[in-house]
C-alpha cells in the first residue's frame, strides 16, 4: 500500500485535532448503530475512557425507556432528511448514573450515495437543568411572595375601610354637638373659657375628620373604587381657589404665597374637586416644612396636558426619599412648629388621585434649596379612565 501524501496527512491530523479540541461531544455510529469512534469530550460525559467505549452501540448507553424515542426520531426524521432536530434525552454514565443530554444526529454517506453511518453532537445540559430548576423553583418562591403580598394588601384594604367607616359615625355626632354648642355660645350662655375649649375640640374633630377623610380616599383607590366627576374647567380657577382657602395657615406662620397661572385659560376635561385635594395636600405639606420665606405655586399647560408646581424654601428630600414620601404611611421628619406628624396619607392620596387621571406626580430639590412637588395631568382622559 502505497503511503498517503504528507498534504493529505497534514489535513487529517489537523482534523484530528480539531476533533478532539471540541468541547461538544462529537459520536459516530455504523448502520447497526455501534460507536466507531468519538472525541475525548464525549468519553468524558460518559466517564469512559475513549478506548473503552469501542464497541458499544447507541442503545447500550441510552436507557431503554429513551430507545423507542431514539428509534422514532431516526425513522422519520434521520431515514427520511439526512439529518435530526436537536433533541433532549439522557444517557447512562459508566458508574450507572444517568446525565441528562442535548443531541442531534446527522447520516454518513460514502461517494456513491450510500448511507455508512451517521455522526451525533452531544452536549450535556445537567448544569442548564439546575439553572432551569433553579429559575422554576424561584418564580414558584416568587409567585407565593406575591400571592401572600396580595393577602395582605387586601387585609389592608378592608382594614383602612373598616376603620373610616367606623370612625365616620362618631364624628357625626360630635361635629353636630359642636355645631350646637357654638350656637348655644353665640346666645352667651356659656363662659370665655368653656368657648376657647370649644374650638379647641372643634379643630381636633376636624383635623381627625380630614384623617378620616385620607383612609377612605386611600381604600378606595387600594380596592379600585375612586371614581372621578368629571368636568370641564379652567384650571386656573381650582389653582387660585385652592390657594386663597389657604391663605390664613401662610399668613399666621408669616410665609410668602405667590401664584404664577397663565394669562390663557386652561381647559381641562377633570375632576376638579380631586384636583383641588391634591392642590390642598402639597399646599399644606409645604407650609409645615417651611420656616422662612414661602411658596410658590406655578401652572404651565401644554398642548395636551398641564403642569402644577409647588416650590417652598424648606429643607428639601433627601435624594433616597423621594419616591418613598408617596408611599403611604411613610412620614418625614417635621420641622414645622406644630410639630403635627399626621398618618402620612396625604401624599399617597394625591398619588392615586394623580394616577387616576393618568397622570404622573414627583418630587424634586431646588437650586437654592426647598423642594418642589410636581404633577402632570392630561388635559383630555378617555372614558376608560373614569375608574382605577
Amino acid at each position: 500500500v502505497s503511503p498517503k501524501p504528507k498534504k493529505q496527512q497534514n489535513n487529517l491530523e489537523r482534523y484530528r485535532l480539531l476533533f478532539e479540541s471540541l468541547t461538544e461531544g462529537i459520536v459516530g455510529f455504523d448502520l447497526d448503530w455501534k460507536i466507531t469512534e468519538c472525541n475525548a469530550a464525549f468519553a468524558k460525559i460518559l466517564g469512559y475512557e475513549t478506548s473503552e467505549l469501542g464497541g458499544l452501540s447507541n442503545f447500550d448507553i441510552t436507557p431503554p425507556e429513551w430507545h423507542i424515542v431514539d428509534r422514532d426520531i431516526f425513522d422519520n426524521q434521520l431515514k427520511k432528511a439526512g439529518y435530526t432536530d436537536e433533541y433532549t434525552k439522557e444517557l447512562l454514565r459508566k458508574d450507572g448514573s444517568r446525565v441528562p443530554v442535548s443531541t442531534q444526529f446527522l447520516r454518513i454517506k460514502d461517494s456513491s450515495g450510500k448511507s455508512v453511518g451517521s455522526w451525533a453532537r452531544v452536549e450535556d445540559i445537567t448544569e442548564r437543568r439546575r439553572y432551569e430548576s433553579f429559575i422554576r423553583e424561584t418564580l414558584s418562591k416568587i409567585g407565593e411572595v406575591n400571592e401572600k403580598l396580595k393577602e395582605n394588601e387586601k387585609s389592608r384594604s378592608e382594614f383602612l375601610a373598616v376603620i373610616s367607616h367606623e370612625l365616620r359615625a362618631p364624628l357625626g355626632a360630635m361635629k353636630s354637638s359642636v355645631d350646637l354648642l357654638k350656637r348655644t355660645a353665640e346666645n352667651g350662655e356659656i363662659s370665655v373659657g368653656e368657648n376657647t375649649l370649644l374650638e379647641v375640640i372643634e379643630r381636633g374633630i376636624t383635623r381627625i375628620d380630614s384623617l378620616v377623610e385620607d383612609l377612605v380616599d386611600l381604600a378606595r383607590i387600594e380596592s379600585g373604587k375612586l371614581f372621578l366627576r368629571y368636568e370641564n374647567v379652567d384650571v386656573r380657577e381650582i389653582v387660585e381657589g385652592a390657594s386663597k382657602s389657604l391663605a390664613s395657615m401662610f399668613l399666621k406662620k408669616g410665609l410668602n404665597l405667590e401664584v404664577i397661572c397663565p394669562d390663557e385659560p386652561c381647559p381641562a376635561w377633570v375632576d376638579p374637586r380631586r384636583i383641588e385635594q391634591v392642590l390642598s395636600n402639597l399646599l399644606q405639606n409645604a407650609v409645615e416644612f417651611t420656616k422662612h420665606g414661602g411658596v410658590t405655586v406655578r401652572l404651565e399647560q401644554g398642548p395636551e396636558s398641564f403642569t402644577c408646581y409647588i416650590s417652598d424654601t424648606g429643607v428639601g428630600i433627601p435624594p433616597e426619599l423621594k419616591q418613598k414620601i408617596f408611599e403611604k404611611f411613610y412620614l418625614l421628619e417635621s420641622t414645622g412648629s406644630e410639630g403635627q406628624k399626621g398618618l402620612g396619607l396625604g401624599l399617597a392620596v394625591c398619588k392615586g388621585i394623580v394616577y387616576a387621571h393618568g397622570g404622573k406626580i414627583w418630587a424634586q430639590d431646588n437650586e437654592n434649596g426647598g423642594a418642589t412637588f410636581a404633577f402632570e395631568i392630561p388635559k383630555a382622559s378617555r372614558e376608560s379612565d373614569l375608574k382605577i
